[in-house]
C-alpha cells in the first residue's frame, strides 16, 4: 500500500546535489592550510566544474561578468581561509539531507501534475544570495551560520519554484490569454510572483507552523511586523494591479 501510494510522487521528484564548484575551492583551501601553493590543475579544476560553469552563464544574464582573476583573489583572500574547517563541515551536513523529502513537501503545496526535476549547486562564491536559474538550477551559498533545519527550508522553497514552473496551462487558457490586450497580459503574467506565498508555506510544512519558525529573532520579528500591515499592503498590491491590467 505504501509503495501504491507514495510511487508516484516520488517520481514526479528528481533532485540531485551537485557539488564539485564547493568542493575544487575546498580542495585549494585544504592545500592552503597544509602550507601548500594551489596550482593550476587546482584552478582548472574549479574553474571547469558544472558549478562554476553555470554560476557563470546566470550572472551573465544580469550583465555581471565573472572575472577569473577575481574570483581567484576571493578564494585567496584573508577572509575565506579561516572559514575552511566550517565550511567543509557545511557541505558535509548539506550533502547529508534527503533532497527528494525536500521535494516531496514542495510537493504538497502544488497541482496535480507538477513535477520537480533539480540540481542542487552548493557554492562557495563572494555573494550570499540563493536562487533558481534556467528552471532546474538551485544555487545555495554555503553558509556555516545556517543551520541544517534552515538550509532544508530554503531548498523545500526553492524546489516549490521549479516545481510551479513545471506546471503548464492548458493549450484552452493559452489561447485565451493570447487574445488579451498587452496590459492584461502583463498583469496576468505578474500574478505568477504570488506563487512566492506558496513557497512559504510549503517551506513551513502546513498554515499552523510560522514561516519563520527556526529563522533569526530578527527575521522572525521583520515577518511579524509585516503581517500586521497585511491589510493596508493587500490594497497596495491592488492597485499596483489594476496600475498594469489598465495601461497607467
Amino acid at each position: 500500500l505504501i509503495i501504491v501510494l507514495c510511487g508516484p510522487l516520488l517520481a514526479q521528484t528528481k533532485v540531485e546535489i551537485v557539488a564539485d564548484e564547493a568542493e575544487a575551492v575546498l580542495a585549494i583551501l585544504a592545500k592552503r592550510a597544509q602550507g601548500g601553493v594551489p596550482c593550476d590543475a587546482d584552478w582548472t579544476r574549479l574553474f571547469q566544474s558544472e558549478g562554476y560553469r553555470r554560476l557563470v552563464a546566470r550572472e551573465a544574464t544580469f550583465k555581471h561578468p565573472m572575472d577569473e582573476a577575481a574570483f581567484k583573489e576571493f578564494v585567496l583572500g584573508k577572509e575565506l581561509q579561516p572559514r575552511y574547517e566550517d565550511l567543509a563541515r557545511t557541505l558535509r551536513a548539506w550533502r547529508s539531507a534527503d533532497m527528494n523529502a525536500c521535494g516531496q513537501r514542495a510537493l504538497a503545496y502544488l497541482p496535480t501534475g507538477a513535477s520537480i526535476q533539480a540540481r542542487i549547486y552548493p557554492v562557495i562564491k563572494p555573494w550570499k544570495n540563493s536562487f533558481v536559474f534556467e528552471g532546474n538550477a538551485i544555487f545555495l551559498c554555503v553558509d556555516p551560520a545556517k543551520t541544517q533545519a534552515q538550509f532544508e527550508n530554503t531548498l523545500t522553497h526553492e524546489l516549490h519554484h521549479i516545481g510551479l514552473d513545471s506546471v503548464k496551462p492548458e493549450p484552452g487558457l493559452v489561447a485565451e490569454f493570447e487574445r488579451l490586450p498587452a496590459p492584461l497580459r502583463e498583469a496576468t503574467t505578474w500574478l505568477g510572483a504570488l506563487g512566492e506565498g506558496f513557497a512559504m508555506l510549503a517551506a513551513a510544512g502546513g498554515p499552523d507552523v510560522h514561516p519563520h519558525a527556526i529563522s533569526s529573532d530578527e527575521d522572525r520579528q521583520r515577518w511579524d511586523r509585516d503581517m500586521a500591515r497585511f491589510g493596508a499592503d493587500l490594497k497596495l498590491l491592488e492597485a499596483v494591479y489594476l496600475d498594469v491590467a489598465e495601461g497607467r
